[in-house]
């Protein structure tokens, strides 16, 4: 489990949770074949 802390004054909570749910992948995107995809970071290849 990762948790994500921001602080901040009049913040949209709901907004915020909208926008991060959103990056979430899909069950479907998780089982992908990845390899397929460009990478956007190729200088940062493990």
């Amino acid at each position: 489990m990762n948790e994500i802390v921001l602080m901040g004054i009049d913040m949209d909570r709901e907004a915020i949770e909208k926008q991060l749910d959103a990056c979430i992948l899909t069950p479907d995107e998780m089982h992908m074949d990845w390899s397929k995809l460009s990478n956007p970071l190729p200088w940062a290849e493990i």
